[in-house]
């Protein structure tokens, strides 16, 4: 009798050892590698409008950047971005900008009366270049460099740690606080930020220049 009870006893606990292992959304779930495409475009915008656009002429202009978070098994974590992809989508979004630019010129003609020829002859008088000539001048002079190496410098890594549903996110782990993290879920390979509080990653901040951010969903390499 005690054998059985004994024997009872055992799958009981190893009953109860492959139910808690089964469980999901621990830490264990979450190491690996995944991939998001941010939206730039807002951050820039601003600069944008200085010459001379309205918002409307830039609702249509993207700027996707693709992040890659790594988060490892041994509790550290990175995050950085895509800096030949990001080339290739800042061009992108200067061409819409000089384009966006042109047209925002002849509209202005045209509502004063003057025909597209006329504007680019008086325009190249008074400027001594044509429209599009004037406009690749003033993109140009717009610093690439500087937006790459405020990408390198939001470059993130340190530890990280989760917990009830909040993950957080530290330079060293004596830095941690329950004041700053970031909620999220995890299924179906699906990483998703759905808020932020306190000063997590500096998702506020950037939460504050793109507008829109949560939720923040990146997807499982």
């Amino acid at each position: 009798m005690k054998h059985v009870k004994s024997l009872a006893l055992c799958l009981l606990a190893l009953a109860l050892v492959l139910a808690l292992a089964g469980c999901g959304g621990g830490k264990s779930d979450l190491p690996g590698t995944y991939k998001i495409d941010l939206d730039l475009a807002p951050a820039l915008n601003s600069a944008m409008t200085q010459l001379g656009l309205a918002e409307e002429d830039l609702a249509d202009l993207t700027l996707p950047v693709p992040y890659t978070l790594t988060l490892g098994e041994d509790g550290t974590y990175s995050m950085q971005a895509d800096k030949e992809a990001t080339v290739t989508a800042l061009h992108t979004y200067l061409q819409g900008c000089g384009s966006a630019i042109e047209a925002a010129l002849y509209k202005t003609a045209e509502e004063s009366g003057l025909s597209r020829e006329d504007f680019d002859a008086a325009f190249e008088q008074s400027t001594g270049s044509s429209v599009s000539d004037y406009v690749a001048e003033q993109i140009s002079q717009l610093d690439e460099e500087s937006l790459l190496s405020s990408l390198e410098e939001d470059e993130e890594s340190g530890v990280y740690k989760a917990a009830d549903g909040k993950l957080y996110f530290e330079e060293q782990e004596a830095d941690f606080s329950e004041e700053d993290y970031v909620s999220y879920t995890l299924e179906g390979g699906k990483l998703t930020f759905t808020s932020v509080t306190g000063d997590a990653m500096d998702l506020q901040s950037l939460s504050e220049m793109l507008g829109d951010l949560f939720p923040m969903v990146f997807t499982k390499q």
